[in-house]
């Protein structure tokens, strides 16, 4: 089950990256040139869960993918797949959890400016 959920990651990280890259190569063929910025990230996700109150807790473990684009004055938009597993929670009972969230985002650089100085020797 485990494989299962790491392939329908990546899966779904090579379609985000795919589309985000086909909508860059549109704008990128319009009069007026804007640098399209993309963003992807694998992630390790360790996430603590409790079934019963009186028990003690056990570790799901799992990967997520996170990838964002930035098309228009700082506007694009963002994607996030993750999915959890743990095996032999109670008496043979699996958890399983896969999250996606998704929608527009906007970009501000706090230190667009700023000057990097290099280190003392």
């Amino acid at each position: 089950m485990h494989r299962m959920i790491c392939g329908r990651v990546l899966l779904a990280s090579a379609c985000i990256l795919a589309s985000a890259t086909a909508w860059g190569q549109k704008i990128q063929n319009a009069a007026k040139y804007e640098p399209v910025f993309i963003d992807l990230a694998v992630t390790y996700t360790p996430e603590r869960a409790q079934v019963i109150p009186a028990q003690c807790c056990f570790w799901m473990q799992g990967g997520g993918v996170d990838a964002s684009a930035t098309f228009w004055k700082r506007l694009g938009i963002a994607a996030s797949l993750t999915g959890d597993h743990a095996s032999d929670v109670t008496s043979g009972v699996d958890v399983n959890k896969i999250s996606y969230m998704g929608g527009p985002r906007y970009t501000y650089t706090a230190l667009a400016n700023h000057i990097l100085l290099p280190l003392a020797s």
